[in-house]
């Protein structure tokens, strides 16, 4: 259940015009960044869907932060190379 200034603050994005936008970023892993920049920010953590493999996967179970602010996906541990 939300809030009421969780309502009051989709009301005022709704009025102004400002909707949340799907979108979809991939990378692919080089076995050394663990930071990846997403194009589309800022964005809402808790409505990311991510997919390794095209199978979903937990962030937080698998050592990966969001950051919806920055637009950062920051990786524990570097992807392998070649990996999506």
């Amino acid at each position: 259940m939300s809030t009421i200034s969780e309502r009051l603050l989709d009301r005022v994005r709704m009025e102004l015009g400002d909707l949340p936008q799907p979108f979809d970023y991939q990378f692919i892993g080089d076995g050394v960044r663990d930071h990846f920049n997403v194009e589309h920010r800022p964005f809402d953590e808790s409505s990311i869907t991510m997919l390794g493999y095209g199978d979903p996967i937990d962030p937080a179970a698998e050592g990966i932060t969001l950051d919806g602010l920055t637009g950062t996906v920051i990786f524990e541990y570097p992807p392998e190379s070649g990996s999506p």
